[in-house]
């Protein structure tokens, strides 16, 4: 699995999640609605922007946990 953080993916990012204001909170209504209309893959797509996000935080904390010294 390849999961990079570079400045170019934190821009990116940043634009996605309008500087990190669409997450799970703020989209809730959004998804639901969504999901409620029968598009739940749509949903999930949506979601993706700050999952993705979270994971890859999630990856890099473990790796400098295990990794102290570099």
């Amino acid at each position: 699995m390849m999961i990079q953080m570079t400045w170019l993916h934190r821009v990116l990012w940043g634009v996605l999640s309008l500087g990190g204001n669409l997450n799970e909170k703020t989209m809730a209504g959004f998804l639901q609605w969504l999901i409620d209309r029968g598009k739940p893959q749509l949903a999930l797509e949506a979601a993706r922007i700050f999952l993705n996000w979270y994971n890859v935080q999630g990856v890099y904390a473990a790796y400098a946990e295990a990794n102290p010294h570099k």
